[in-house]
């Protein structure tokens, strides 16, 4: 194993926040009460105002989630997942070409995500990765339960990374994000990519750090010649 590579999901691989948007999907399918669209609302309007933080916010949507699925089955939402994979998801243009460059080079992508497992595990899929590290939402029996899994999540990013490189002492590192939750997780790495970020204060922190700075056009070229340096 030459190394992992890290990704953030929302935002950074995903465009947008995949967790409110699949279970707004389950909400259009008529799986969901149609009560999540106004508790959703209220999420973003807190989140705007200044009334909750960005950890709050996905809190509140993990919530959310585990409360409309209590009850419902894992067989059942199979079904749905694939339709939201196929219907819904949007990767930027880019993640499966920089996927694949990371595969030939013998480094393997991981997802650490604070967004719902059953969100997340179809682009795992997708992708073809095998290890992602999300917010789990608990069922036993085959049925949901209503409960939920600690938020993988600013130092929760930082704490998966460390314990997953555990046997791998002097393995590379790499890691992906955009917001101030991935920045625990940037900061153990070998080398780290913030990708369009949005907040001024974390582009300082990223350049005090050394951390690469890349949009949707810069990307594929940055990650490429890292690369090309680092098999010399």
């Amino acid at each position: 194993m030459r190394g992992f590579v890290f990704f953030d999901v929302d935002n950074t691989i995903y465009d947008g926040y995949v967790t409110s948007d699949f279970y707004l999907f389950l909400a259009d399918e008529g799986v969901f009460s149609p009560h999540i669209y106004e508790e959703e609302r209220d999420i973003v309007k807190a989140f705007q105002d200044g009334k909750i933080n960005y950890a709050e916010s996905g809190h509140r949507a993990i919530e959310l989630t585990a409360k409309y699925l209590k009850g419902q089955t894992l067989a059942m939402l199979a079904i749905y997942q694939k339709k939201f994979l196929q219907t819904r998801v949007h990767l930027f243009p880019w993640v499966k070409e920089v996927f694949e460059l990371f595969k030939e080079a013998g480094l393997e992508p991981v997802l650490v995500s604070a967004a719902a497992e059953p969100a997340v595990s179809p682009i795992a899929n997708k992708l073809g990765v095998s290890i992602c590290y999300t917010s789990k939402i608990f069922s036993k029996d085959g049925i949901f339960t209503g409960e939920y899994g600690r938020l993988i999540n600013y130092e929760e990013k930082r704490k998966v990374v460390l314990h997953h490189t555990k046997s791998y002492p002097n393995v590379l590192k790499i890691g992906f994000g955009d917001s101030e939750g991935d920045l625990a997780m940037l900061m153990v790495m070998d080398k780290a990519f913030l990708y369009c970020p949005r907040n001024p204060v974390l582009i300082r922190q990223a350049e005090q750090h050394g951390f690469f700075i890349v949009n949707e056009s810069s990307i594929y070229n940055t990650i490429e010649q890292l690369l090309s340096k680092r098999s010399k």
